[in-house]
């Protein structure tokens, strides 16, 4: 269960939580990405999806869904209890700066205001399982067309992972950094489903999971490999 304090920009958890995180032997990430104003779908597959993870990663274009989403946490409990104890996030090209919200934050923070604009950070770190993690779009570093620019800066935030979103394509690949995407929970591109993935992070090995819509009235996901569509 997660906290909803927001301990850093970028960061809902306990200083607690972040830190057995990065300790952990290894560790689950659910990630996703490019929601794009489809909250109910966001929200189903957090509620159904994240179980026995150990952090949920949001990269951009869909941050106000996400936060949404963990507003109606603060008064629902069951759905609170689904979230893991930390969440990741960062905007999107398509995101504004910031988020104005009347429950996540402090009520010393609000002062005499009615609300107060959370930040929406361009770019996220954190670690898990010791392996340190850049979140960001990826928009900025031209994901569209090589990897190039994003590796080169993962190795000045010195990280062993990059997560991004941005193409609508999931997508990974390991070279000096572990770079993937896990494409668009609604809006797929290059014949491609619409989804999410989970990451797994230990010492010796680094994996994602792909899962892709199989029933739109059911809304069923299923593992598959984004390879064998493009």
């Amino acid at each position: 269960m997660n906290s909803l304090k927001q301990i850093s920009a970028g960061i809902f958890s306990s200083k607690k939580d972040l830190h057995a995180l990065s300790e952990k032997i290894e560790a689950k990430l659910l990630v996703i990405s490019d929601s794009h104003g489809n909250s109910p779908l966001l929200k189903y597959i957090i509620t159904s999806y994240s179980q026995e993870c150990d952090a949920l990663v949001f990269a951009g274009d869909g941050a106000g869904d996400l936060l949404s989403i963990l507003e109606q946490a603060t008064e629902d409990r069951k759905l609170k209890e689904v979230l893991p104890p930390v969440i990741a996030f960062v905007k999107g090209n398509n995101d504004p700066y910031q988020y104005f919200s009347k429950k996540l934050l402090e009520k010393k923070l609000f002062k005499k205001e009615e609300f107060a604009a959370l930040p929406i950070p361009r770019e996220t770190l954190f670690s898990a399982a010791g392996k340190k993690i850049l979140l960001l779009h990826g928009h900025e570093q031209g994901v569209y067309y090589s990897n190039q620019t994003l590796t080169e800066y993962a190795h000045k935030r010195d990280c062993q992972i990059a997560i991004h979103g941005h193409t609508h394509v999931p997508a990974e690949s390991m070279s000096s950094v572990y770079i993937m995407n896990p494409g668009s929970i609604s809006l797929p591109r290059m014949m491609t489903k619409q989804g999410f993935a989970y990451t797994f992070i230990r010492e010796d090995l680094i994996y994602s999971r792909f899962f892709g819509l199989k029933d739109r009235k059911t809304y069923e996901f299923a593992p598959y490999n984004p390879e064998c569509l493009m």
